[in-house]
């Protein structure tokens, strides 16, 4: 276990077992408050006692509350094992609804709550499927560090197998492996082509601009998609049941994004938005709903011009021209949580064996 957090959970019990003294001391009635018929001859006494107590172990108090929220907080993130999708409920929770005026997508919802009414009523689910178990995920990465590693029986082995984008697996399952239980997307990274397509696994969309909105109404009611608006030409139709559909609840973004990332939420003076790549925003849904979760995928070596991805022919020369990614400053932000034990990495695991 973690050095910071056996010590957060020392002091917690410390100020718990205080906790219990004090309510056991002031407030019990054999010695509180005397009744009519007798008054101890030194009640006057008892009671500055009892007063210097309660001020001694208020602060203690006060401590075992916030230690407790901190501790579950910072070593077992803020709701894990809870639903990472949106539901229609959750447009009139009283948080999603505070980010609904201050941020637009892809960290809150402003000028999009509509949009969302709509296709949430289109949606058939928004629950973690009952049959998923979730206790040790791995999020998949597309870094050509994959290539020749041969990881992809330590990668199905995982409960939760969660993969980005339109990375293929025909071809690549020796070191990619083949189990994908949900796929983030975007529009235009949706897959093609259902050569991948697993009918079990669960479509998680994260919405960026309010088209993309747009598009999965018409995907979901099978209508024809207007690509105006999209940096690319997006996929015109779904594969499989629409009730293997998500969306990814923005609050997860935003509080992700708040503790770690720190990037702009809104375009202020012409600074631009960035954003989390894909990679991130799958590893703040896995801290949020899985017990232990593992990366593989995730390195990338600037120094060289090798291939970005296992797949594919672009360079790693490409990264350095992205304007709405900061993969170095992620690399690092990878790092921390790493050394903070809420993310193991599957190459360096396998190393030490």
């Amino acid at each position: 276990m973690h050095s910071d957090l056996k010590f957060c959970i020392v002091k917690r019990d410390f100020c718990l077992s205080s906790l219990i003294y004090t309510q056991l001391v002031l407030f019990d009635p054999g010695v509180g408050a005397p009744s009519s018929e007798y008054r101890h001859p030194n009640m006057f006494k008892m009671a500055q006692k009892k007063i210097t107590l309660l001020l001694l172990i208020l602060p203690c108090m006060m401590c075992a509350f916030f230690l407790r929220e901190i501790c579950d907080y910072i070593f077992t993130g803020p709701e894990r094992r809870s639903n990472p999708f949106l539901c229609l409920q959750d447009l009139y929770g009283d948080e999603l609804y505070a980010l609904s005026q201050d941020y637009p997508l892809p960290y809150g919802i402003r000028n999009a709550e509509y949009g969302l009414q709509v296709v949430l009523k289109n949606m058939l689910n928004c629950e973690i499927p009952k049959e998923v178990k979730y206790e040790k995920c791995i999020v998949v990465g597309s870094g050509s560090i994959l290539k020749n590693k041969h990881l992809g029986p330590d990668i199905d082995a995982f409960d939760v197998v969660i993969r980005l984008n339109d990375a293929p697996l025909r071809g690549y399952e020796a070191d990619v492996g083949k189990k994908t239980t949900f796929r983030l997307f975007y529009p235009e990274s949706y897959p093609t082509t259902n050569i991948d397509y697993d009918p079990q696994t669960v479509g998680v969309i994260v919405l960026f601009k309010p088209m993309d909105i747009r598009w999965l109404i018409n995907v979901l009611r099978k209508k024809t998609v207007n690509p105006r608006g999209f940096w690319k030409t997006p996929a015109s139709r779904l594969f499989g049941s629409p009730s293997r559909i998500r969306i990814l609840n923005p609050l997860i973004l935003n509080k992700f994004n708040n503790k770690y990332l720190h990037y702009p939420q809104h375009e202020y003076k012409g600074q631009s938005v960035l954003f989390p790549t894909s990679g991130m925003i799958g590893i703040a849904m896995a801290l949020h709903m899985c017990e232990s979760v593992s990366i593989a995928g995730f390195h990338y070596d600037f120094h060289s011009n090798d291939y970005l991805h296992y797949y594919g022919y672009i360079r790693m020369s490409y990264v350095k021209e992205m304007f709405s990614h900061d993969i170095p400053a992620e690399q690092l932000i990878l790092q921390r949580l790493k050394q903070s034990e809420l993310i193991s990495d599957l190459h360096e695991l396998k190393k030490n064996i």
